[in-house]
This record gives C-alpha cells, sequence and structure tokens, in this order.
C-alpha cells in the first residue's frame, strides 16, 4: 500500500496484513480499536496515532511480520517502522510509567502498596524490580484492580521486594523497589515467531525524520546480532534530534538494546520504562552524541547477548555512555549482568564517526544527577553500580544511590580525579572504589534492614560468592582515595551472622596485593558500628614489603578507645606492622592489624631508567628501625617500585641488586623531605630534574647539604656515599620519579 504525497488517509479498520506500507502523505489512526500488520512500513510523510492535545484512548497495534533477513528497505532492513525524513507521532492514553513500593511485598503477597496513586488497570502487565543482588528476581505479574496506591494482583509475589524508607546518621537510605508499568495503549511489536528467531520489529530514524513518543509499548524487538537494528534508533540525526523524544513509554523482550541514539543530539529520553533486554540498553553509540538527555528512566533486567555487536556487550550495561557530554538524570538502573551506568569513553569517536580530532575523554561533563543503581551482578570486573573509567577530566557525581551490587558500587577510575557528592551507597561488596577520587556528604553502609536472600541455584552466592572476602566501605585500587563527611554503617564483622557473610568488615580498605598510596585519607567520618581500617597480617616484619596508610586529617581516631572518638584532634594516619612506618609514638588498634601514628607520611619510588627489572631493597631509617623495601617488576622493560615512608627522615639503602642509572622521586606535600643515602662507587655522579633536565644543586660538604632545604645532593668521595634530599613535589599522585641519578658515563640523553 503506498499513499501518496499531499494525500491524507484515516485508517478506521483494520486491514488484512500487508505486504508493505509506504506513507509518503499522512496515515492517521481513527479513534477506535485498530490493528495494521505489514512486513515493515516506510514513512517519508507523517505515520500519527493521536495527538499531544488529544491523546488515543483506544488501542493500536502495529505488527510487523517482516521475516526475511535478506530483505533491506532503503539500508533499513526490514519488520520495521523506517522513518526516512518524515515523522511519526504516536500519543497514547496518558498513564503513571513507574514509581516506588511504600511497604515491603513478602513472598507469596497478593497485594502490594506504592508511593503513590497509579491509574493502572485490569489486565495491566507490571514489573517490581529486585532488591537483592539477584536481578533476575525481577517479578513480572498482571494487575487484578487497583484502587488508589494499593495494586491487587493476579499472581502472587514471587521474591521479597524491599519497600521501605531507612535512616543512618540522619541521612535517609532508599532501597525501595521500583514498579514499572510495561503494558501500553498503543502496541509496536514483532509477530509470534520474533520469540524463536530473536527477529523482532524495530524503529529506525535516519534522514532528518523526527519521532514523537509518548506512551508507546515495545514489545518483541530488536534483530539479535545484527548492527543497526534496535527497538528505537535515531540514526545520524546530528542536530535535527531535537525535535524528537521518547517518554512514558515502554520496551520489554528486546533481543538487541533498547534506545540508541547514534550521531544524534539533543534528544529527549525521559520517563520509560526496560525490561528483559539483550546488551546494552540506552546507547550513544559513537561517541560524538552530545547535549541527549535522560531523565527518570527505569531500565530493568539488561542481559549479556548471545552475539555481540561490540566488544563491551560482553559487559552489558543499562546506560552505556561514550560521551560524558549529555544529562542522566534522576534515572535507575535495576538490574543488569554487568553494569547499571558505564561512562566508556573511546580515546576517539568509533564508526561512521571517527576521527582524531576529538576526544570524549576530554569532554566536559554535562550532569549526572540523582540515579539509582542497584541488583547488579558480575565478576569482579563488572557487577557495577556507576562505572567511570578513562575520562581525563574531573567529573562530580551527584546524589547517586548504589546498593546490592555484586561487587561495586561507585567505581570512579582514571585519570580525572573525581567526585562523588551525596552518595547513599548500602550492601555492596565495596561502596566506593577508585583511584585518586573523593567521596563527600554521603552515607555508606554495610548492611542495612534490607534482608539478603538465602543461597539457592539461582543465587549469585553460590555463582560468585560476592562477599566471601572483606565487605568494604571505601577500596583503594591504584591512588588514593578520599573520604570527606561520609557516615560508616555496619562495618563490624560480628554483625556478619547470616551463613553467606563469612568476611570481615572495614569502612576502608587498601588493595593487599601492593602498597597503598600515601594520600588516601578519611575526614570528619563518622564511625557508626564500624571499625575505620584493616590490614593483613605481618607475620614477619622483617620481610614484608608492603605498605599500608590511611591518613586521619583531623586525629578523630587518636584515641586506643572507641572507633570514632573525637580526642585530641591531632592528625596522624593509619599504618600497616612494616618496621619503617611506625614508631614509639603509634598506638596499637585492637583488631585491624594497624597502627594509629601521629606522623606524616609519603610515596618513594624508584625505577632504573635502563630498563631491566631489580631486586629489593633494605632501608635503615635514622633511629636504626630496617625494613624492606620491594623490587622492580619490568612491565615494557621499564622496571618500577614504589613505597610509603615516614617524612622527614633520613634513609639509608641497601639494594641487593646494585644500579647506576636510575630515576627516584618523593610524592608528597612540598613542604616534606626525605633524604637518601647509598654506597656510589664511581668518581663522578649527576642528579638532574627528571621534568626539566636541570641539575639538583651540588653541596661540597656533608655539614652544608645538613644545613640545606631544597633539592640537592652531596658525593662523599670518601666514603664513597650519595646523599640526596627529595622534596615533596605537592602534586595529589604520579611524577614522584623528579630526579636522575647516573654515573656521567651511563647517563640517558633526556
Amino acid at each position: 500500500m503506498v499513499i501518496p504525497q499531499g494525500k491524507t488517509v484515516v485508517l478506521d479498520v483494520s486491514p488484512p496484513p500487508l505486504k508493505s506500507v509506504q506513507i509518503n502523505g499522512t496515515l492517521s489512526f481513527a479513534r477506535q480499536d485498530l490493528s495494521l500488520t505489514s512486513d515493515w512500513i516506510l514513512v517519508h510523510g507523517l505515520l500519527q496515532i493521536g495527538t499531544a492535545a488529544e491523546p488515543f484512548q483506544q488501542r493500536a497495534t502495529i505488527m510487523l511480520t517482516g521475516n526475511n533477513p535478506d530483505e533491506d528497505v532503503m539500508g533499513m532492513g526490514t519488520k520495521m517502522i523506517g522513518v526516512m525524513g518524515g515523522t511519526v507521532e504516536m500519543y497514547g492514553s496518558p498513564r503513571v510509567s513507574w514509581t516506588h513500593l511504600n511497604a515491603t511485598a513478602a513472598i507469596g503477597s497478593s497485594q502490594i502498596v506504592l508511593e503513590r496513586a497509579v491509574d493502572w488497570q485490569a489486565d495491566d502487565w507490571i514489573v517490581i524490580t529486585s532488591t537483592d543482588f539477584n536481578p533476575y528476581q525481577a517479578n513480572v505479574i498482571q494487575v487484578n484492580s487497583v484502587a488508589g496506591n494499593s495494586v491487587a494482583l493476579k499472581q502472587p509475589v514471587q521474591d521479597l521486594h524491599w519497600g521501605e524508607l531507612q535512616t543512618y546518621d540522619n541521612k535517609q537510605l532508599d532501597e525501595r523497589a521500583e514498579v514499572g508499568l510495561l503494558s501500553r495503549n498503543i502496541v509496536i511489536a514483532g509477530d509470534d515467531s520474533s520469540e524463536q528467531t530473536g527477529f523482532g520489529a524495530h524503529m529506525m530514524v535516519m534522514g532528518g525524520g523526527q519521532f514523537h513518543l509518548d506512551r508507546v509499548e515495545f514489545y518483541r524487538v530488536g534483530q539479535k546480532g545484527r548492527s543497526g537494528r534496535y527497538p528505537l534508533h535515531a540514526h545520524l540525526l546530528g542536530s535535527a534530534g531535537a525535535n524528537s523524544f521518547l517518554k512514558n513509554s515502554s520496551i520489554h523482550h528486546s533481543y538487541n538494546r533498547c534506545v540508541t541514539l547514534h550521531g544524534t543530539n539533543q534528544v529527549q529520553i525521559t520517563s520509560n520504562v526496560t525490561y528483559n533486554t539483550f546488551g546494552h540498553c540506552f546507547f550513544l553509540e559513537d561517541g560524538v552524541e552530545t547535549g541527549n538527555v535522560f531523565e527518570g528512566n527505569l531500565g530493568i533486567l539488561t542481559r549479556r547477548p548471545e552475539v555481540n555487536i561490540i566488544e563491551s556487550d560482553s559487559f552489558p550495561s543499562t546506560y552505556w555512555i561514550s560521551n560524558p557530554n549529555n544529562i542522566f538524570r534522576n534515572n535507575v538502573a535495576a538490574g543488569s549482568e554487568s553494569f547499571g551506568f558505564w561512562y566508556d569513553l573511546p580515546e576517539y569517536p568509533t564508526g561512521v564517526s571517527a576521527t582524531n580530532s576529538y576526544s570524549p575523554r576530554t569532554a566536559p561533563l554535562g550532569e549526572f544527577r540523582g540515579n539509582i543503581a542497584h541488583s547488579n551482578y558480575g565478576d569482579w570486573d563488572s557487577g557495577t553500580g556507576l562505572n567511570v573509567s578513562h575520562y581525563n577530566v574531573s567529573g562530580t557525581f551527584t546524589d547517586v544511590t548504589a546498593y546490592k551490587n555484586a561487587r561495586k558500587g561507585i567505581w570512579l577510575g582514571c585519570c580525572g580525579n573525581h567526585t562523588a557528592v551525596n552518595a547513599r551507597l548500602a550492601n555492596n561488596l565495596a561502596g566506593f572504589f577508585g583511584e585518586n577520587a573523593t567521596l563527600r556528604d554521603s552515607l555508606i553502609v554495610g548492611k542495612s534492614a534490607n534482608p539478603d536472600s538465602s543461597p539457592g541455584p539461582n543465587s549469585v552466592f553460590t555463582e560468585s560468592a560476592w562477599n566471601g572476602g572483606i565487605i568494604r566501605g571505601m577500596e583503594e585500587y591504584d591512588g588514593w582515595l578520599r573520604a570527606e563527611n561520609v557516615s560508616f554503617v555496619n562495618f563490624d564483622a560480628s554483625q556478619n551472622t547470616e551463613p553467606h557473610q563469612v568476611g570481615r568488615a572495614v569502612a576502608f580498605y587498601v588493595n593487599e596485593g601492593h602498597s597503598s598510596s600515601s594520600r588516601s585519607s578519611l575526614s570528619a567520618t563518622s564511625m557508626l558500628n564500624a571499625q575505620p581500617t584493616w590490614f593483613p597480617a605481618v607475620s614477619d616484619p622483617a620481610a614484608e614489603y608492603r605498605t599500608f596508610v590511611v591518613v586521619d586529617t583531623d586525629g578523630l581516631f587518636a584515641s586506643p578507645s572507641q572507633p570514632g572518638t573525637y580526642s585530641s584532634g591531632q592528625p596522624g594516619a593509619f599504618v600497616n606492622a612494616h618496621p619503617l612506618l611506625s614508631t614509639a609514638a603509634c598506638t596499637v588498634k585492637p583488631g585491624s592489624n594497624a597502627y594509629w601514628c601521629p606522623h606524616q607520611y609519603g610515596g618513594f619510588e624508584v625505577a632504573p631508567i635502563l630498563g631491566q627489572a631489580f631486586g629489593s631493597m633494605t632501608f635503615v631509617r635514622d633511629d636504626g628501625v630496617r625494613g624492606r623495601i620491594p623490587g622492580g617488576y619490568a612491565p615494557n622493560g621499564i622496571g618500577y617500585s614504589s613505597s610509603n615512608i615516614l617524612l622527614n627522615r633520613t634513609y639509608t639503602i641497601q639494594p641487593d641488586d646494585p644500579f647506576a642509572t636510575f630515576t627516584m622521586g618523593l610524592n608528597a606535600p612540598s613542604s616534606n623531605w626525605a633524604v637518601f643515602k647509598f654506597a656510589w662507587p664511581y668518581s663522578e655522579v649527576s642528579v638532574t630534574n627528571q621534568l626539566d633536565g636541570q641539575p639538583y644543586s651540588r653541596y661540597s660538604s656533608e655539614a652544608a647539604f645538613n644545613a640545606g632545604t631544597g633539592l640537592g645532593y652531596f658525593l662523599n668521595a670518601t666514603n664513597q656515599q650519595l646523599y640526596v634530599r627529595l622534596v615533596g613535589n605537592g602534586r595529589e599522585s604520579g611524577g614522584g620519579r623528579q630526579a636522575v641519578v647516573c654515573n656521567l658515563a651511563s647517563c640517558p640523553v633526556l
């Protein structure tokens, strides 16, 4: 069927199945129950069901049936509504898209109580999200009747769904289940065969086309493993996307994503519900998409596809964000097989938008505020609520709630010194995880009142034992973390009474595999039934290499009594039992393998320039205390060693494997220093600044060197010792290797 340009056809009867519909003019649905079945529909003009002023109140179903995967209509495939320069306008009956529970729904319940009154109807389908670690505990149930905010159900609730607000330290925690409406009175669907083949319906908008979709249901949509065949796909619209939107709609049982914006800007995606979809759900394709608004959406059960479109589909995220310059506000990621929100930023745009002249990694952060991520499941690399990676601009992520994520609540990774403000984190293996990141004005709860499921055949506890080790409030990975005005609640191992909770709990945890940063800190923190820190036990101090430091900037924990006691107010740090970190002034913190010390610490770094690996070293502190420092591994031919030390002290270095050409540095506040002495069996030496090549000050005597304060060195030819004084570089992290030390005969060209 072809509707000519300039002609309007009012559909007032459900026609028999058609091969195709091409709309060059206008096709408008009459105000009555109608169905339109076709292999495909091509829109150059206007396809209209209802208007913004007069929404469609009856039932309209568009069933798409094109099942020949080799058919390709104008580059848009088949089984589709293809909008090529035209407009699709659909306005369904006004409905509440989703809300929260207002009371816990127990297993077997036949009624739920909602946060607000709803206009749902008998026979509507709803989905209640999981409030546990297991994302598959999302329950799809049919409505029996509605009275205000009370909904009677046709089937009983199969899993417990938490529905109560909690308050800890005067900070509210909301772990209530969301309840989304799947049914709408305008339906776009693939035929029955879609369920077996994974070849569903799709809508593709390109060539300057527009979509105005409000209260529409997409069902049995997306085409498995086929690029560009998504439930709703805005394709290379550029700034023309400003006229398009998807609102108050549902997308469920999709075999390939949910909403894809490809080379398209300024689209409004608001108040939609997605459920049981494969691959990244809300998807910004190439990394050039900017100015789009994702607000108030609820994404439920995002699953790993059988066939990946891109490599990262192996770690499906409900919101996959390839450009930070977009707005994500008040959305929910309620269960995925990997990530909730994933800022996965490419170095340069990809696909048809590929260019080396622009990098998403340096784009400004549009907005990330008020988003919720829970019940996201995965292995060590995923299972995370909010994951930010490869973002080189410092971003602030505000009002994030992340709970019951099998691995991490928030992961703020390399490389922008990011900050999360006013976060609410609970029941995650690690609440706040990252490197060079700050958590401010927030709440972290190790275990809240929201109960865990017992282990079972579908439980994440039997599959990955998420908390078989240590439950962590904050976990430092490969750079400093800071907690500022953060309340830590219920991080006490004695409270772990359930069978699957066998680990200990700690508010601030450092990676056990290597030494920590000396810049990680706790400031104005509150510990309620919580152990501030824990370090691995040291069985042999003479052989211990790892050094752990967490700075107590206020001195809140100086007292040996109850953690969190406001005592001396003297700044200090928690350190592990490495001999070089403690003195007689330190206090043992029982049960944590930690000392609290009234000292300042910095990071010492050393690396041979010529690239060889090197053995460990013994450091002898100026008071005679000895300790071991790790050797350097040689990834890509570059050896490197890092350790924490007490500042403003002198150390004699006794390396197991001497080296004559190396860099060394001190990562510490600029007002601090350390002196290093080591054997130098050469007649001459060069010590220069690695950054600018300028020589350090050379002193003519040991007395003059000791009286100095800046960067400098002294070569004692009599006892063949070299003294080098390093001064803190004042940097937050990195750049510690500031001195290049070499025998003149082996100095490299910088």
